[in-house]
């Protein structure tokens, strides 16, 4: 009796802890969470790019992201339409451009304290939520702001306006893309909201459709650097870059604008450093029209196909005792242009150049270009540029050379008035000399009538006219 109950005792033993092994394995939770089965997950990036995603992911599926210390988030290349709020999570950078985003949910951030790069770009935003960009309502009814929010592009999108207070709350910004979207113009309330980024550095308003800029835009941004208002319809320079004195870049690229033949704000810019001016439709540079950028050291004039005339004195100014002063330019880009020389004026120190381009114009190679085979062709040299695609369109003796080649020749230009004269046709020699024969011819003429007049032959014969005229009158009254 004793042995059947040890023998099942000792069954029961071995089959009991069996049995809660089978009990616990079969209750075990999957520690994966949801977002890591369809993202890719590790070294604190979440990776969920081009994964046909069509809607945001839920606060709960945020949650289960905490234990992962996630930093950064890409989103890219997806169909979400709405973004939803973000739960409490360290996120530093978050991508979601090249969706279909038509909406933003109402404080969308507000757990993202350390969120610091929002890319939202490419995507189908008609209306910008100004709610979007506030922070967590704190229990005083105070709102927190993204304080360390420093790069938000919105760039490729639709929207027509830029909402009152829409970056209240991201006062630390510092880089701000508004590029391609159709705002047309900047009202009160979008210049209001721009002036509120006391911090910015950086602005884009490229392909923005804008024809003008509101005055007083740039006058709180005091720290502004780089400004990019390519791609618009600005026929002039805009009035307001008076006040924009602080920055060093501008970007005015692919703009109509025809003349450049007097000062304009540009001349305040005091210390920009860079300055773009290709694919416009410049057709003249006129003296003094660059002049006054003092800090001037890369200028880029190119890929202007009307540019026919660069007036040599277009960097120069005076200074207040009528000293003239040139900028110490160090990269200058004059190709793909219209213009047939470029004049040893342009600077005062070819010398300090570092890198340079004037290749694609069509140059006329005469004695006015002979300093470009001389000085400019070894300075580009030097620099490990090319004067290989420098060529010549005129005179027709040395059409498609190079000025490389006119340098390794050793090459005197001719002057313009020589080489006429040399092949000149013969129908037009026989007109100037005829000219010249009729000139002569005139002279001997034109000596005896002086003379005669000198001498009182004309007043001779007009008494003489005169007195047989009263005669007559005398015998026709008898």
């Amino acid at each position: 009796m004793y042995l059947r109950a040890f023998c099942v005792v000792v069954m029961f033993g071995m089959i009991c802890p069996q049995d809660e092994t089978d009990i616990i394995e079969s209750t075990t939770i999957d520690p994966t969470p949801e977002i890591c089965k369809v993202c890719e997950c590790a070294d604190g990036m979440l990776d969920c790019t081009n994964r046909q995603l069509t809607q945001s992911f839920t606060l709960e599926e945020w949650n289960q992201l905490k234990s992962l210390n996630i930093k950064e988030v890409n989103l890219s290349g997806n169909s979400i339409e709405m973004l939803t709020v973000i739960a409490e999570l360290p996120i530093e950078k978050l991508n979601v451009s090249q969706n279909r985003l038509e909406m933003i949910d109402d404080w969308c951030f507000k757990y993202l304290e350390n969120l610091s790069t929002l890319d939202l770009s490419r995507n189908e935003l008609e209306d910008l939520n100004k709610r979007a960009f506030w922070g967590l309502l704190l229990p005083d009814s105070k709102i927190r702001p993204l304080s360390k929010m420093r790069y938000l592009s919105l760039a490729h999108n639709d929207l027509h306006v830029i909402p009152k207070d829409a970056f209240a709350f991201m006062h630390n910004l510092r880089y701000l893309d508004l590029s391609r979207n159709p705002l047309g113009i900047l009202d009160q309330v979008a210049t209001g909201t721009l002036t509120e980024l006391p911090f910015l550095r950086e602005l884009v308003l490229s392909g923005c459709g804008l024809e003008t800029l509101p005055d007083g835009l740039f006058r709180s941004l005091r720290r502004l650097e780089r400004l990019d208002i390519s791609s618009n319809k600005f026929t002039t320079i805009p009035a307001a870059l008076n006040s924009a004195i602080t920055i060093n870049y501008l970007n005015f690229d692919k703009n109509p604008i025809t003349n450049l033949t007097e000062k304009t704000s540009l001349s305040t810019l005091i210390r920009l450093r860079e300055l773009r001016l290709c694919n416009t439709r410049l057709q003249t540079i006129g003296p003094g029209a660059l002049g006054g950028l003092a800090s001037l050291e890369t200028l880029y004039i190119c890929n202007n196909p009307r540019l026919t005339t660069i007036d040599e004195e277009f960097l120069n100014w005076k200074d207040d005792d009528g000293t003239d002063l040139w900028p110490a330019l160090k990269r200058l880009y004059l190709h793909n242009n219209n213009v047939s020389e470029i004049d040893p004026d342009f600077l005062f120190r070819w010398d300090q150049i570092t890198d340079a381009s004037f290749h694609d114009n069509p140059y006329v190679c005469d004695c006015k270009n002979q300093w470009m085979v001389d000085v400019l062709v070894p300075l580009i040299t030097k620099i490990n540029g090319s004067a290989a695609d420098m060529i010549c369109t005129k005179p027709q003796e040395i059409r498609g050379m190079s000025f490389y080649q006119l340098f390794e020749n050793s090459k005197t230009l001719e002057c313009p008035q020589a080489a006429e004269t040399a092949v000149l046709p013969g129908s037009e020699t026989a007109i100037v000399l005829g000219v010249i024969i009729g000139v002569f011819a005139a002279f001997p003429l034109v000596f005896v009538i002086v003379l005669l007049w000198r001498r009182g032959y004309f007043a001779k014969c007009r008494k003489k006219m005169s007195s047989d005229q009263d005669s007559d009158e005398e015998h026709a009254a008898l």
